[in-house]
Parts: C-alpha cells; structure tokens; sequence
C-alpha cells in the first residue's frame, strides 16, 4: 500500500501573472515567405474599392429614372417641308407641306423632343408656332437634316455687320432681356455687332453702341460681305440728293468726274 503524499511534498500551484502577454515570435524569419489572402478576402477588398458611394435622395426616387430635361429650341424651314404624325414619313401620315419663302415669314416650328425612324433617321418632334398657319399649335414630326430647317437664332457670328429685314423693324434696347427700349431701327439699317449674347433659349446680338437687338433670323440677317449702301442706302441718297442733282446748273458739276468748279463760282 502506498502511503499518502505528506503535505510539504506537494508542489505549491505557480502564480498567474497579470502583466500583458510578450507577442510571440514568428515561426518563420520575416522576409523568407508572403502570406497569401484567402479568395474570399480579395473579393472582399476588391469589392470595397469599386463601391460607389450612394447619395441622399428622397424616399422613392428613382435614378435609373430620371432623364435630363431636353432643352426646347425653334427651327425654320428654309426649303419645302412636311409635317408628319409620325417619326416614319409616310404620305398617308402627311398633315400639311411647308413650301419655302423669304426669310422674314419662312415657316417656324417649336422643337419639342427627337426622335427616330425606323431607317434609323432623325426627326424633330415640333409644334407649329406659325399663328397665321391653319396648322397652328399642331403637333408633329419634321426632318432634321439641316439643307431643310436650321435654328431660328444665328448661334454665331460669322460677319461683324447685320441688317434689318423686318417690315415693322426692330428695337434696340438696353438689357438682353429685351427691355428699356433706346432705339428703333428701320428696315434696311445696317448695324454692327460686337458680340453675341445668350439669354435662357434666345440669343441677342449686343451693337457696338452698347445695345441689344434679336438675334432672329425672321428679323434680321448677316450682312453680305463688301456690301456698300445696298437699295435702301441707295434710294435714300437719291431722295436727299435728287433735287440738287437735278438743278440745270449742277448737272454738269454732278455728272463730271474730279474735282471741277461749279458754273457758279466761275
């Protein structure tokens, strides 16, 4: 029989320490072997760098949904057009033709949208702005090739000189926006330009005076280049002129090249 162990031959239980355990030391030298990610962590990492951050909106909107709004603008039909109820044309599809006419009462339409036909080409969906067209406020399809229809404010300045070639003329004003009127200008006026100007969906031509006229092509044109004083400059010379060229003793003076005294000062 074994006797028992006495009491000064068990092992007193060794301490716990409460100091912070010393980091132990890699198995492997540093430098001998790269540890390799698991797949799943580099699908994890590679989706946290393509993330797109997600911007506060509103409960119940809907990117995907939203479109930019299209900018309206207005055209004119500078050569025989129709107006179609579809984007396809189609003669059976034809509500009324646009026969071509001078640019002060050329046909003006309101482009609402753009569309394509089954060919694959591109139409303009507009609205007849024409009050004394029987089709006003109609709306449909035209082409949108631009030998047809072209916009109807110039968008640049290609020639520093523009003239007038409304019936009624224009006004100058002071503001692009059309107000504080200065000036009015009669058919036929040739003005100069110093600069086009936008304002919202309309453009202005700014004067060299400083003041702002349409920029519309049913109103005003581009002056052809090396113009002199054209019929109306012309007409307005001889109603000044025609009774001092007219008067017997100025005739020959009038009529005679180079600088030649008149019978009077003989």
């Amino acid at each position: 029989m074994t006797p028992a162990p006495s009491l000064s031959s068990v092992a007193a239980p060794t301490p716990v320490s409460t100091s912070p355990l010393a980091p132990t030391p890699p198995v492997h030298p540093v430098g001998q072997f790269t540890p390799v990610l698991s797949q799943a962590t580099v699908d994890d990492v590679v989706a946290s760098q393509q993330r797109v951050p997600q911007h506060r909106t509103k409960p119940g909107h809907n990117h995907q949904a939203t479109q930019r709004r299209f900018q309206r603008f207005d055209v004119n039909a500078i050569r025989k057009i129709g107006l179609y109820r579809t984007a396809t044309f189609s003669p059976h599809r034809r509500i009324a033709w646009y026969h071509p006419q001078e640019s002060a009462v050329q046909a003006q339409f309101m482009v609402v949208g753009l569309f394509l036909s089954k060919h694959g080409r591109l139409r303009y969906k507009v609205k007849d702005v024409n009050h004394a067209s029987k089709t006003y406020g109609v709306m449909g399809y035209i082409t949108a090739r631009w030998e047809f229809v072209q916009p109807t404010y110039y968008q640049h300045v290609r020639r520093a000189k523009i003239v007038v070639v409304n019936a009624h003329g224009i006004n100058g004003y002071r503001r692009p926006d059309l107000t504080e009127k200065q000036a009015h200008y009669a058919q036929g006026e040739h003005l100069v330009v110093r600069r086009l100007v936008h304002h919202r969906l309309a453009m202005r031509f700014q004067l060299t005076n400083g003041q702002y006229v349409t920029a519309n092509r049913h109103l005003v044109r581009l002056a052809p280049k090396g113009h002199g004083l054209g019929l109306t400059g012309f007409m307005t010379f001889l109603q000044h002129h025609w009774r001092w060229a007219t008067t017997p003793t100025n005739i020959p003076h009038f009529l005679t090249v180079g600088k030649v005294r008149s019978p009077r000062q003989r």
